[in-house]
């Protein structure tokens, strides 16, 4: 993961000033869909135990794009989004998203840094911060990352924590991370129908 992370750091800050990044559109953060189903997801369960349980959700008719993985526990959410749109696939970027309960809450989405843990050295990593909704009661951290060396690398990490202003903010142990990454890698390797 760490080579991963390293090979994006410019990428990552380029990320940071698209503007996507700036301002993430309503349908990434959860938004409505306009009523719309073809803008849905589909949710699909993939593992369920005392740790937490992997959740993996795609388009219905499956073109490749809003493909991710889910880990989910009752502390917070460590997702692997593929491209989200034509323009995330044709860069071959996707993120990876830390949302927990003891992430600060923000007024507005910014970029910052956090302290990333796992088995690889701690890294100092660009990401968006930012949170979900009007109600939300927590922030998210988001890195942009490429999606074929996040895919090819395929770190098996049992634990990963997030540190932010001195202090711990976000932990998990996503066990089955293998089968995360090969679920994620079919489901955007999809082409459009047609």
């Amino acid at each position: 993961m760490r080579k991963t992370y390293l090979a994006l750091g410019a990428l990552i800050l380029s990320g940071l000033s698209h503007p996507a990044a700036a301002q993430l559109p309503p349908e990434l953060l959860g938004g409505d869909s306009g009523g719309d189903p073809s803008k849905g997801l589909h949710s699909e369960p993939f593992y369920k135990g005392a740790e937490g349980f992997w959740v993996q959700m795609r388009k219905p008719a499956n073109d490749g794009l809003r493909c991710s993985v889910n880990f989910i526990t009752t502390n917070g959410l460590f997702a692997i989004h593929g491209p989200w749109d034509a323009e995330m696939a044709k860069k071959g970027v996707g993120m990876i998203w830390f949302d927990g309960k003891d992430i600060p809450k923000v007024a507005q989405t910014a970029a910052t840094k956090i302290t990333v843990r796992s088995k690889d050295p701690t890294q100092i990593y660009p990401a968006i911060h930012t949170t979900l909704g009007q109600t939300a009661t927590n922030g998210i951290f988001i890195l942009i990352v490429d999606m074929n060396a996040l895919l090819a690398e395929k770190n098996e990490s049992d634990d990963i924590a997030v540190d932010f202003g001195g202090k711990q903010v976000f932990s998990t142990q996503p066990i089955r991370l293998q089968e995360a990454y090969r679920r994620l890698g079919e489901c955007t390797a999809a082409k459009p129908a047609g």
